[in-house]
């Protein structure tokens, strides 16, 4: 699908279900990663956080959800600054991060690791609000 067909079709739902479109871009994203990773666009082997966050990050990239201008992977967690995501792309000006799709893709890699750890991802600026890019955090839940 198009990005701005996405964005059509969630600028819609926003208006119709207002804050509950997001969960259901958020859940959508979680999809994405958990579709991947059955099919083999992910890795199967799910122990290492690092490679599987890494691969998922490139993946989102080859599928142009985001530009990449830099990413960082340790054992506490990972965060990624975009140049802009498909969501933010053609979104109108808003106050808030409206990433929910490519929160929840990155929220499902993170969680999807052997290692039982509860990781948690947001979004910390948003092209969307004005600021110069997208990033997200994942951080282990209560860190």
């Amino acid at each position: 699908m198009r990005a701005e067909a996405f964005n059509e079709i969630k600028e819609t739902l926003e208006k119709i279900t207002n804050a509950g479109s997001y969960v259901l871009f958020f859940q959508f994203g979680e999809l994405n990663a958990d579709i991947m990773t059955r099919n083999g666009l992910l890795p199967i082997k799910r122990k290492d956080f690092k490679t599987l966050v890494s691969k998922g990050i490139a993946v989102g990239e080859e599928l142009n959800w985001y530009i990449i201008n830099s990413y960082h992977i340790d054992k506490n967690g990972a965060k990624l600054t975009a140049k802009s995501t498909f969501e933010s792309r053609y979104h109108k000006k808003t106050k808030k991060c409206i990433c929910f799709f490519i929160k929840g893709y990155l929220n499902k890699l993170a969680n999807s690791t052997d290692d039982k750890k509860n990781y948690l991802c947001t979004e910390t600026k948003c092209t969307a609000k004005g600021d110069d890019f997208c990033v997200f955090e994942i951080k282990k839940a209560g860190k």
